[in-house]
């Protein structure tokens, strides 16, 4: 063809068909946790995050239960949270490539804010990644 809008030679075009394959192997796996703290240079002490999952594998449209535990140990207000689901996938054609995308997020200010030297703030929050934002 000579411009976008004009139809190629069938002789001259090529069709190819492209399978998503989801593979998660079934042995069971320690359940995901992780811990973030920061510190603030012009002010004393810092903020500890934790959060942890129920479980190590999740599918699309499955409910993911995130447990999320702040101290805040500075002088500082912790006025809300976001959370986000991101899904990393290796796509292997010629050459292996990582591809990140988010599948859900959410922010929130439900039990906020954390005042200064508040401890021990909980909370579940649930997100539902689905195949739609995929």
């Amino acid at each position: 063809a000579d411009n976008m809008d004009e139809k190629p030679h069938k002789r001259n075009s090529v069709r190819l068909a492209i399978r998503k394959l989801t593979y998660a192997p079934e042995e069971p796996a320690p359940q995901p946790n992780a811990e973030a703290v920061k510190d603030f240079i012009m002010s004393p002490g810092s903020i500890r995050l934790e959060a942890s999952l129920d479980k190590e594998k999740y599918y699309h449209g499955e409910s993911i239960a995130i447990n999320v535990l702040v101290d805040n140990n500075t002088n500082k207000t912790v006025k809300k949270i976001k959370i986000s689901v991101r899904q990393f996938a290796d796509i292997c054609l010629f050459s292996t490539a990582q591809y990140k995308c988010t599948v859900a997020d959410l922010e929130s200010e439900e039990g906020f804010p954390i005042q200064p030297s508040q401890t021990g703030f909980c909370k579940v929050y649930h997100l539902t990644p689905l195949l739609s934002n995929n």
